[in-house]
């Protein structure tokens, strides 16, 4: 008693940890369309860049009507971006305008209003805005920005607060600013910043196409953390529950009319618990280490019931399965919506015990025991379909090594038994936090009898001759289970 209690606090506890960082969830940002770009494309690359775990973007389409109710806007005033985030329900706006162009480059600058204050923007110098090093500088820029307090309205004497500047008096700060920088393109970082991006200046990132200067004006103070998103999740904890229903057969020999019944009873509720944990993915997801894997399963039914006959007692059955193993998750690309497949090996057990304990005599439930002990190489695919919803599929081998009580002498004997288990089904996530899996399983584990059992030989009463050939175990089912991610 005193382990599934253990398994139990231990599964609580992980689930209250990762439920209380996983809940709090990343900002909220709309971008409207961008000031000078005409065709779309570039805030199309922008909202690329900025689709991470550590930012949640509002559909353009939403943003577009939005905006639309503010009428034609010419930059976007502390007030406009206040009725945007109210009307969005956004955490953030972001306001975006190109400013000027130096030969090939060109200069994007940003406002960003935070929970209704107006932060400090920042300016990005790119060539292409689909290159990489755009993509990672303007996300880090961003998630640096978006974690920044809010501005100080205390002017530090302990007099109270400072009167808000108006948007003009902002803009008139940052032409000054602009102009003592000398760089003449409108970038208000601060002072930190500037030396920053005149060393960057000097020593100017070139890509491999050959393109250079596309991060001149972004100076990065802080790293945003490694990305996990749902194909790379360092790990999963998932709860639930279904339902199953078992189908027992046997092959008798011909003209053999003694054999057993076929077991058919209706489908079973059952509870649920997967955890899947990639260690080095904490650190590095995208790494070859962070593919190194281990997992566990747990499955019970939550009330089974057996009944010999139509006026025997109604038994209670320890209905359980449960599986631990090595795997490695391969990703196909850097992308989040990238297919990934999951190689495995696990150990596993799949128990059916009926209490016998109210009957007369153990043989009057003619259904034998099993306890199924295996080792299982497993394969997964997992599929996205769109940005949130995924399609799963799953098999494993089962090698069975011992199948319990139905291979004993007084029972069907020895037997060669190998099995498989299936499912498949879709995957929805949210917000890389959170995910609802729902899936159809199947299993089936077949018996071939070698040995010389009482029930499989001596039905007839002549153990010379074979009564039961065979028998196929099948269970076919369906789970939903809510997930947490990180």
């Amino acid at each position: 008693m005193t382990r599934p209690i253990a398994l139990a606090a231990f599964v609580w506890l992980v689930l209250a940890k990762l439920a209380a960082v996983a809940w709090a969830g990343p900002p909220k940002l709309a971008l409207p369309a961008i000031e000078g770009d005409d065709d779309g494309e570039l805030r199309d690359a922008v909202m690329e860049a900025l689709d991470g775990e550590d930012i949640a973007l509002v559909g353009p389409k939403a943003t577009n009507r939005a905006t639309e109710k503010l009428g034609e806007l010419s930059g976007l005033t502390t007030k406009q971006a206040k009725q945007l985030a109210t009307e969005l329900k956004a955490d953030a706006i972001i306001y975006g305008a190109l400013q000027s162009s130096e030969g090939k480059s060109r200069i994007l600058h940003f406002d960003i209003w935070v929970n209704g204050h107006k932060l400090k923007g920042f300016t990005i110098q790119f060539t292409n805005p689909h290159s990489k090093k755009f993509k990672k500088a303007l996300y880090e820029k961003m998630v640096e920005k978006l974690n920044s307090p809010p501005p100080d309205e205390d002017d530090g004497d302990g007099k109270g607060k400072k009167k808000k500047p108006t948007d003009d008096e902002e803009d008139g700060k940052k032409k000054q600013k602009a102009d003592a920088d000398g760089d003449g393109d409108g970038d208000d970082v601060d002072a930190e910043d500037g030396k920053k991006k005149k060393k960057a200046k000097k020593t100017a990132a070139t890509d491999e196409d050959g393109e250079d200067g596309e991060d001149d004006g972004v100076a990065i103070v802080k790293r945003a953390q490694p990305k996990h998103s749902a194909n790379r999740a360092a790990i999963r904890l998932d709860i639930g529950g279904g339902g199953s229903t078992r189908r027992l057969t046997f092959t008798t020999a011909p003209d053999f009319q003694d054999g057993p019944p076929d077991f058919k009873p209706g489908a079973v509720p059952n509870g649920r618990f997967e955890l899947d944990a990639y260690p080095f993915a904490f650190g590095n997801p995208d790494g070859f280490a962070g593919g190194i894997g281990l997992g566990v399963k747990y499955d019970r039914a939550l009330s089974s019931h057996v009944q010999p006959g139509a006026d025997g007692p109604r038994l209670t059955v320890k209905q359980q399965q449960y599986e631990v193993g090595l795997r490695y998750r391969w990703v196909f690309t850097e992308t989040a919506t990238s297919p990934s497949v999951t190689f495995g090996a696990n150990y596993g057990r799949r128990t059916y015990v009926p209490d016998r304990g109210p009957l007369a005599a153990p043989t009057d439930l003619d259904l034998p025991d099993t306890d199924y002990k295996y080792i299982a190489p497993s394969l997964g695919l997992r599929f996205p379909i769109g940005g949130s919803l995924a399609f799963v599929v799953g098999g494993e081998a089962l090698l069975v090594q011992d199948a319990g009580p139905i291979q004993e002498a007084d029972s069907y004997g020895r037997a060669k038994v190998f099995g498989i288990d299936s499912q498949a089904g879709l995957d929805l996530v949210i917000k890389n936090r959170f995910a609802f899996r729902a899936l159809a399983e199947y299993n089936r584990i077949g018996f071939a009898f070698t040995g010389k059992g009482d029930l499989a030989n001596n039905r007839d009463g002549d153990p010379d001759t074979i009564d039961i050939g065979g028998a196929l175990d099948q269970t076919i089912g369906g789970s939903l289970t809510f997930a947490v991610l990180y």
